[in-house]
């Protein structure tokens, strides 16, 4: 297992959120122009992204494994959700906060951190365990998430509309994809893989020129982050290891499950509470902070538990 390319990873994450910290800086990426990108991302790159991870044609798992994983996804996320609720009543967050607290507990930064590193430690074909995996994340995501951002905004409510956006659609989609088995010629599975790969990127630039609109002592004065930070990377997926190995006899996929756990902070945090109105900078000071320290913490968790 090479923790060399682990932690190289990680670290070409923190250059790029660095490019947009300077870009910021530079006055080459503003508020408003973030929010366009923001929206790019969640109406074009990230449901391309997820379409992509089922239509390469290859099926390494059969459909009842598919099921597996899914209820497997079903435990790691219910489990997630009720820890989203009890943490923030434990940090003593302000009411204003809390639901950003939960959402940031719930959603982990799978789709640009998880793959690469599954990929790492696991190998190819766990790609597309973590895939499976994340179908929930997207169809929660773009609801549940959504509605924990923008609920208690003024003017807001909870609109069932919530439910018809891209990101769902492509979620849902992408299962009968998988399950069907239907081929998609070459060209556009390359296209739609390739407006996918600009994600991650645009993703960390955001995230960095969000941390460089805000005071840097700001950044690294929030001691609430730091304890956030210990619950979200290690507490959280030592206790999911805890339970499913009792449950889980292929490494790989108990393996696969943790590693999805222990992620930092997802990135669309800062992106929706830039479309949604929310606390941009909690945000972006949130996921600079477990991105950083998930440098350390996610090659100590391999080491210590597989």
């Amino acid at each position: 297992m090479n923790m060399a390319a682990i932690i190289q990873q990680m670290l070409i994450l923190l250059i790029i959120m660095g490019l947009g910290f300077a870009a910021q800086k530079g006055k080459i990426m503003d508020a408003a122009g973030n929010a366009k990108i923001s929206k790019l991302l969640l109406y074009v790159t990230l449901p391309a992204m997820t379409l992509a991870s089922v239509m390469s044609g290859e099926k390494t798992l059969s459909n009842g494994e598919v099921f597996l994983l899914l209820g497997l996804s079903a435990f790691l996320y219910g489990t997630l959700i009720i820890g989203g609720f009890l943490l923030p009543k434990l940090l003593r967050v302000p009411k204003a906060d809390s639901k950003l607290y939960t959402f940031m507990t719930v959603f982990s930064n799978v789709g640009f951190m998880g793959y690469p590193i599954v990929k790492v430690i696991f190998g190819d074909e766990a790609v597309f365990f973590a895939a499976v995996l994340n179908i929930p994340f997207n169809v929660l995501a773009y609801s549940f998430g959504v509605w924990l951002i923008s609920s208690g905004k003024e003017g807001s409510y909870f609109d069932l509309r919530v439910f018809l956006n891209p990101g769902i659609f492509a979620a849902v989609i992408g299962i009968v994809i998988y399950m069907a088995n239907i081929p998609f010629p070459d060209l556009i599975y390359r296209t739609v893989d390739l407006v996918g790969e600009i994600t991650t990127p645009l993703s960390m630039l955001i995230i960095g020129a969000s941390l460089g609109a805000i005071p840097l002592r700001r950044v690294f004065s929030d001691v609430r982050v730091y304890i956030f930070s210990v619950f979200r990377l290690l507490l959280i997926p030592l206790a999911i290891f805890g339970v499913l190995r009792l449950f889980i006899e292929n490494q790989t996929i108990l393996g696969v499950v943790v590693v999805v756990g222990a992620m930092p902070v997802a990135a669309v945090a800062t992106i929706f509470c830039t479309q949604y109105k929310g606390n941009v900078e909690l945000a972006a000071k949130a996921t600079f902070l477990t991105t950083t320290f998930s440098v350390i913490t996610t090659p100590f968790l391999v080491w210590l538990l597989f």
